[in-house]
């Protein structure tokens, strides 16, 4: 029964590891459209995941970064810079826009004092016009092409911030889920502590009955046993704190957490001088700054370009329709006369050409946003300066705490056996009288509190690594394992 329950085990987590390399796969070779139906695909299947089934901490990762609230905006705020894209490149097509006009004249003649010869009456004039305007811009002395690459460059600056706070994101995930998991496992610690204690205590009970042990060895067992009743209390809230943080990150119940390793040995750098390199080309800061850089320098460029000539190709097109009617009095000392007129009038005008654009005098504008770009430029650049010293900073900390957990945790480890080993002989001798139940008790809260280190530098160990992985710029769903 039991080996079957295993191979069954077995195979659901054979299959659950091939379903996410598949994902990995697809999200590794996928387009931005085929990612996000990939994270909703995710998000819908985990919210229908039972609690009992267990959270890995890569399907962690996945929930975060398609529930997590602020991986989403970062990722609007970069598609809204993205959009950017298509306004600058509007400026090297042509515009074309119509337009209609009407209007309407009335005209009235008249005398006071009517003599001879004069002449009194009225006219109304009517006008419609239909027509089209055509503008391309030929040259701006290279303005155009320098925005459209700023644009670009804005948007890979904004996809690279929104790609480094999903790391930072990620980063927290696996401390959030670490955290939880060393919390459960502390849980589980301290309650088999009480059970222990308990069995001390019920033990120097039935002896101290018999006359083998003092009323101080009782008292001595109960205290302890006191003592690991509040730990675990405090140890359960402590889960109930790491589990909300861990809910709140990923947006959905954690249920029971899978076993946690580190990362793929392949993904991390070897060597310190490897860390190094990678922080100081992929680190997540140092790309936001580089982009930043290289948009500021296309900027200054866009800007020098509007002291230089334009030529535009302008034509446009028109169609009048005219209408003129009216009405003469005559009084040529006669009896009043009358004679009407009309007149249509159609006409249709086109025209084309170049038209260029020199500036002579702008009045310094053009030169004073060009020696604020120049500052912006060199603001930039020492900012990716600064960035690359903090990134090359902070790869080297994390690989040194990374090799400090390693060996922490192998010689805490060591020291967990050791004091297994001592409690049992010690147990053995309190049995024959050889030991003092003060002794046994002090053995065993020493034996708990070391397994409790003991995973806690496992916990920092993983920890450590993945935050190693996030400096270099390499904790990416895509290449997660």
């Amino acid at each position: 029964m039991l080996r079957a329950v295993c191979s069954r085990r077995m195979r659901d987590t054979s299959v659950r590891r091939k379903r996410f390399l598949i994902l990995n796969w697809l999200w590794a070779r996928g387009d931005q459209r085929a990612r996000k139906a990939i994270l909703t695909v995710l998000a819908a299947i985990a919210a229908t995941i039972p609690s009992a089934r267990g959270l890995s901490l890569e399907e962690a990762f996945v929930l975060a970064a398609s529930a997590n609230p602020t991986v989403r905006a970062a990722r609007e705020a970069a598609n809204a810079d993205y959009a950017a894209v298509s306004v600058a490149r509007s400026a090297w097509f042509p515009t074309v826009y119509g337009f209609a006009s009407a209007d309407a004249a009335y005209n009235w003649l008249d005398t006071t004092a009517i003599q001879e010869g004069d002449n009194a009456g009225y006219s109304t004039t009517g006008r419609f016009t239909l027509g089209l305007v055509y503008n391309h811009s030929l040259y701006r002395g290279g303005s155009d092409t320098e925005m459209l690459r700023h644009a670009r460059r804005t948007a890979r600056q904004s996809i690279a911030a929104a790609q480094g706070v999903q790391q930072s994101v990620l980063l927290r995930v696996a401390v959030a889920y670490l955290d939880a998991l060393l919390a459960g496992h502390t849980v589980a610690l301290r309650e088999e502590a009480l059970a222990a204690f308990e069995e001390r205590a019920r033990e120097a009970r039935v002896l101290f009955e018999v006359g083998e042990r003092t009323r101080s060895d009782v008292a001595q067992a109960e205290a302890e046993q006191a003592v690991a009743a509040t730990a675990i209390l405090s140890a359960r809230a402590q889960l109930a704190i790491e589990r909300s943080l861990l809910e709140k990150l990923v947006g959905a119940p954690p249920g029971r957490l899978e076993p946690a390793a580190e990362p793929d040995p392949m993904l991390l750098p070897p060597t310190l001088d490897d860390a190094r390199r990678a922080a100081e080309h992929l680190g997540p800061a140092v790309r936001v700054a580089q982009h930043a850089l290289h948009a500021a320098e296309h900027a200054m460029r866009a800007i020098h370009g509007e002291a230089g000539p334009t030529v535009d190709l302008v034509g446009s097109m028109s169609v009048t329709n005219k209408h003129d009617q009216g009405q003469r009095f005559f009084l040529p000392g006669a009896p009043l006369t009358s004679a009407d007129s009309a007149a249509r009038e159609r006409r249709a005008d086109i025209s084309a050409g170049i038209r260029l654009r020199i500036p002579i005098y702008q009045a310094g504008a053009v030169k004073g946003r060009l020696n604020q770009a120049k500052r912006i430029y060199l603001q930039r650049r020492e900012e990716w300066m600064a960035a690359r010293l903090e990134a090359v900073q902070k790869a080297e900390s994390a690989w040194h705490n990374l090799q400090t957990a390693r060996e922490r945790s192998a010689a805490i480890l060591t020291a967990v056996m050791a004091s297994a080993t001592a409690l049992e002989h010690i147990r053995h001798e309190a049995d024959v009288g050889e030991r003092s139940l003060r002794e046994v008790l002090d053995a065993q809260r020493v034996l708990v509190e070391q397994e409790i280190e003991a995973l806690t530098a496992e916990r920092d160990r993983i920890v450590e690594s993945y935050r190693l992985l996030e400096a270099v710029g390499g904790l990416r769903i895509g290449e997660l394992r």
